[in-house]
């Protein structure tokens, strides 16, 4: 209505638009990790974010295919000196980080937004082919205590390659080696429950930056192996290999505390219960992905369904039964042996417990090297409504004829709805580096 004629007025509808979620100010670890091969790259590190201004930070960050002409990772240790972050038209989230080294340069992560303390994220400067996560810091305590950890990457050859286990830290710094063992899966040669010597973990640095130095008993089967560590809370540690050590590979993953847990572990630590699981690297054809879930029954036996997919199959394959067996050390690493269909595939997995229903996995035969996480499953049934709802969504999308040099990642927010007899799923994603959503 006119204010200086009142018998003056018009109607028009007005669209009220929430504003886009961003991040609460603060400290965020995040980490990317790349693909297994010559594209392996992996990226942990810390930003201070302030009123969409990047205020410092630093970061490790280790390549394969920079520097494999001399058959060696590039190794890098960077201060982030500013940056910025916004939100996109979409409501994804974009963050430009200037480092200190002309090696990497300005860097660029964008991500898709769970909640305004974590966030999916996808890509460094456009190009390279890397997911990942980022948290709100909540701590920078050091380490502690019984830790499960996986990582995963290559070589010093570029072959597949991944090394977990349990390290308990059980003084100030100091991992005596006594609760700790080491798995390693590397081209297909396989090492498992191998012996730690007196080895360390240095104090934080002002951004909870730690280094991990693992040290082999004499003789050993494995060399010297380092990791840089960015504290995120109490219970997550996200984990970069770093140089100096003589193992000179590429590999990046996660540690998890196992608390009051540690050292308490049986076969009566997953008896009765069910963990959904996945995990992707390298089989004999190459890639390839795994995920399923396995029930822990009395007695030692394992039954679950699980799908797998290395690019060879024509057809949605319907999920598959399978059997196997379990042992648990006291440790929390647990052996799941002969996992089978007695037909299609034979799996040997490395599970490390932390025994709050959270578990890595790691390979522990030669056909293949792959690794991820176990998630225990919750007791109640599940219908569709149990997955209504918002999520957000970072994927890899690889073709079947042109593999990782063909690959696109991609990520943005998925609403699932059940009703009325049908299930829906819609959403947008985009790529990541600004093209149109589809």
């Amino acid at each position: 209505t006119s204010m200086t004629d009142p018998t003056k007025s018009v109607s028009a509808n007005v669209t009220i638009t929430k504003p886009a979620p961003t991040l609460a100010n603060g400290t965020y670890v995040f980490q990317l990790s790349g693909p297994v091969g010559n594209g392996s790259n992996f990226v942990s590190g810390v930003i201070v974010a302030q009123n969409g201004a990047i205020q410092g930070g630093e970061q490790d960050f280790v390549s394969y295919a920079l520097n494999q002409n001399v058959q060696q990772g590039l190794y890098l240790f960077d201060s982030i000196t500013s940056g910025t972050y916004t939100t996109t038209p979409d409501g994804n989230l974009q963050i430009t980080l200037q480092t200190n080294d002309f090696n990497v340069g300005t860097e660029t992560i964008n991500g898709v937004i769970v909640s305004n303390s974590r966030v999916l994220i996808t890509e460094v400067n456009g190009s390279s082919i890397a997911n990942g996560i980022m948290e709100l810091q909540t701590s920078k305590a050091a380490p502690s205590g019984g830790y499960a950890f996986s990582t995963f990457g290559v070589d010093l050859f570029g072959q597949p390659a991944g090394i977990g286990g349990i390290l308990n830290v059980d003084s100030p710094g100091g991992i005596s080696g006594t609760g700790s063992v080491v798995d390693i899966n590397d081209s297909s040669t396989v090492f498992t429950g191998q012996s730690l010597a007196a080895s360390t973990v240095s104090p934080p640095d002002n951004f909870g930056r730690v280094v991990f130095q693992l040290l082999p008993r004499i003789p050993s089967t494995f060399p010297t192996f380092y990791l840089a560590g960015y504290i995120v809370n109490s219970g997550r540690i996200c984990l970069v290999e770093t140089g100096g050590d003589n193992f000179d590979g590429v590999m990046g993953g996660t540690a998890l505390s196992q608390g009051v847990n540690k050292g308490n572990f049986s076969d009566n630590s997953i008896a009765g219960s069910s963990y959904v699981f996945g995990a992707d690297g390298v089989g004999a054809t190459g890639l390839l992905q795994v995920a399923g879930v396995f029930t822990a029954e009395a007695g030692g036996t394992l039954t679950g369904t699980l799908n797998w997919n290395d690019l060879t199959g024509k057809a949605v394959q319907i999920p598959i039964s399978f059997t196997g067996s379990y042992t648990v050390d006291p440790t929390g690493r647990a052996t799941l042996a002969n996992l089978t269909d007695n037909s299609t595939f034979n799996y040997q997995l490395q599970l490390y417990l932390t025994g709050n229903g959270l578990g890595l996995l790691l390979s522990s035969d030669s056909a293949e090297m792959i690794a991820g996480r176990a998630l225990q499953r919750q007791t109640a049934a599940f219908t569709a409504a149990s997955f209504s709802g918002t999520y957000g969504l970072r994927a890899t999308q690889v073709g079947p004829n042109t593999g990782l040099l063909g690959s696109n990642s991609a990520l943005g927010p998925v609403t699932a709805a059940a009703g009325n007899s049908s299930d829906t799923l819609t959403g947008f994603a985009d790529f990541g580096n600004g093209a149109t959503d589809f």
